[in-house]
């Protein structure tokens, strides 16, 4: 008497009936269901909204001195009161949490994407490839991570867009040796031969196959080491 087993499609593939699974709505489904991460969804668009919605509902200018209201209490002129200098500290808070936030987030995002197609290019490819990206990566690693970043700015001058582009350049080093080991683990699986078999391209196997199974560990990764991302004082 034989047995068949059938096997559960993933995320993001496509079953024997033609329907697919989008890993989108995989990703939501799975968040709606984990509640913490769902709270912290919700917290972190709450802070979006007030570091972009709040200055235009808040109209107080957080340069604005006003020498007869030094470290005063708040009222209802400044809801937070004021600084040593007699500044709105509400309207520099939001003003501040904007900077902060774009600059978290475009600097992330650059860095991760730099990090993870080098480390997928090196560890999928291979033999000169991996050795070049990979000696370069090393070569970035020794250098202290503030030291560079300040190179960077002397080179093509202050502002916030070259300061976003510069920490996101010079911190995906960690995220690319990462994406390759994770690449390296999943080369040679059985999965992946078998879409080389059908005759998928590297870039299919690379974006469709592979790095779906390597990004876990990447988000996880960027989120814990980036503290000080925006001051660019770590990698």
């Amino acid at each position: 008497m034989t047995t068949t087993t059938t096997a559960t499609p993933l995320a993001g593939t496509r079953t024997a009936t033609g329907t697919h699974r989008s890993m989108g709505r995989y990703f939501l489904r799975r968040m709606v269901q984990y509640r913490p991460g769902l709270i912290s969804f919700f917290v972190i668009v709450l802070l979006y909204l007030l570091a972009f919605v709040g200055p235009h509902i808040y109209r107080v200018s957080p340069n604005e001195i006003d020498l007869l209201n030094i470290l005063g209490p708040p009222n209802r002129d400044h809801l937070l009161g004021t600084d040593d200098n007699g500044r709105d500290i509400l309207a520099r808070l939001l003003n501040g949490g904007q900077v902060s936030l774009i600059v978290g987030l475009v600097a992330v995002l650059i860095a991760d994407t730099v990090g993870v197609l080098t480390g997928a290019f090196s560890g999928y490819f291979g033999k000169a490839l991996d050795s070049v990206l990979m000696r370069f990566t090393d070569a970035l690693l020794a250098i202290p991570g503030f030291f560079l970043l300040l190179t960077v700015l002397s080179l093509f001058g202050p502002s916030l867009t070259k300061l976003i582009v510069a920490i996101g350049l010079t911190s995906w080093m960690a995220i690319s040796r990462l994406v390759r080991g994770e690449f390296l683990r999943y080369k040679e699986t059985d999965f992946v031969q078998a879409a080389k078999a059908m005759g998928a391209s590297d870039m299919r196997v690379i974006f469709r196959h592979i790095l779906p199974q390597a990004v876990s560990p990447v988000i996880v990764a960027s989120r814990f080491r980036r503290r000080y991302t925006s001051i660019g004082l770590v990698r």
